[in-house]
């Protein structure tokens, strides 16, 4: 797809060109009950991410998440998530499956192509909470056989740009007292957390 990609600032006319030509296809059918059942799923499949994103987004208590309507509840992005892929798998339930399928081969393109890109993750979100309640429940008075040792390192970070295989620039970070780290490790024997 990067073919198709535009200078940043420029008019994507290449996309914009080959998304007429995908719609001049469709039209050329002639046929609208041949194609209102995959634009239906695909409309679903849509509306399906939306709720599924406001239901992730508040089960995260992500703070950039501040719905304005007064009367949202999560249980409403839950239940139309849930109703959504319940009328997809009613109507045509193969046709249901591709579109899910293809959804899920964008999400993971976009994912594994857009690192470069920082605009948020939310299953970054989502480990980050999970590895936040974790630590809220732990057992302070842990017993002796569940003991991991926690070592806080105090060593000199700096943050420098290389190019990567693909020819992109990317930050590094890069440790000063790389034997330090080393001596660390061996001494928690690969368990515990190290801070640095």
């Amino acid at each position: 797809l990067r073919f198709f990609a535009a200078p940043p600032g420029k008019e994507p006319r290449l996309a914009l060109a080959a998304s007429g030509v995908l719609c001049a296809c469709a039209i050329a059918i002639g046929e609208l009950n041949a194609v209102a059942p995959i634009l239906t799923m695909f409309f679903l499949m849509c509306y399906t991410c939306v709720n599924a994103s406001c239901l992730i987004s508040e089960a995260l208590q992500d703070p950039n998440w501040r719905p304005r309507f007064r009367f949202h509840h999560w249980t409403v992005s839950l239940l139309g998530t849930v109703l959504c892929i319940w009328m997809m798998f009613a109507m045509d339930a193969v046709k249901a499956i591709i579109a899910v399928l293809f959804c899920g081969i964008v999400m993971t393109y976009s994912a594994y192509n857009s690192h470069a890109v920082k605009w948020g993750d939310g299953f970054q979100g989502m480990k980050f909470q999970v590895a936040r309640n974790i630590l809220m429940k732990m057992d302070i008075t842990a017993h002796t056989k569940n003991w991991r040792p926690q070592l806080l390192v105090v060593t000199e970070a700096s943050v420098r740009e290389e190019e990567g295989e693909d020819g992109e620039r990317r930050q590094q970070l890069h440790f000063q007292d790389t034997e330090l780290l080393n001596l660390v490790s061996q001494l928690k024997g690969g368990r515990g957390i190290t801070i640095l």
